[in-house]
């Protein structure tokens, strides 16, 4: 697969997630009752760290984010390429509708619009092109697969993960745990 493939395949999945919380945002009526479980589980995961000791809290939250952005990112670049990439597309579009639909409530409910951004922009630099290049990377193998036959080998996968997408996420899970409710707190009554 060539790097070429792998920007291509990346802005692809950008514009999707994009498109996908723009829908998210304008139907969230509509939207709020699929996505709810997905997030009661990021609520879910915050309520569990608050029952840690203060000091073990943000590492721990830390490493839960980090576990599992992991594990869908892992997963796209392993498996997101199967059945025309479907597993990639679905997690894109259910994560970009996600945002959307979170920032409308966010902002229904009188928060201010610059505060889902503080909440966002300081982990998500590091977070989304994370995801971005894990499903470019599944894009790119699929097209890979159907054009020449081929893929990039297990050994490739495994090298891509560790060295672009671990980085890349654990700076967003350290921001996420550490910063980003310092960027939160001057919008909160």
């Amino acid at each position: 697969m060539t790097s070429r493939a792998l920007i291509n395949g990346s802005i692809v999945a950008a514009a999707l997630f994009t498109a996908s919380a723009i829908v998210g945002w304008a139907y969230t009526d509509r939207l709020v009752q699929f996505l709810m479980p997905s997030m009661e589980q990021l609520q879910r995961m915050a309520e569990l760290t608050r029952g840690f000791e203060p000091g073990v809290r943000q590492p721990m939250l830390a490493a839960m984010i980090f576990l599992k952005n992991l594990s869908v990112t892992a997963f796209l670049v392993f498996f997101g390429y199967v059945v025309f990439a479907l597993p990639a597309f679905f997690i894109l579009v259910v994560n970009g509708a996600l945002i959307g639909v979170v920032a409308r409530v966010f902002t229904a409910d009188g928060f201010p619009p610059l505060a889902f951004v503080a909440g966002l922009v300081p982990h998500g630099v590091f977070e989304l092109p994370a995801i971005f290049l894990a499903a470019g990377f599944s894009f790119a193998a699929m097209v890979s697969l159907f054009r020449i036959g081929s893929m990039p080998s297990l050994r490739d996968r495994f090298r891509f993960t560790l060295r672009t997408i671990v980085p890349l996420l654990l700076i967003a899970a350290l921001v996420e745990a550490y910063l980003t409710p310092l960027a939160i707190m001057p919008f909160l009554p």
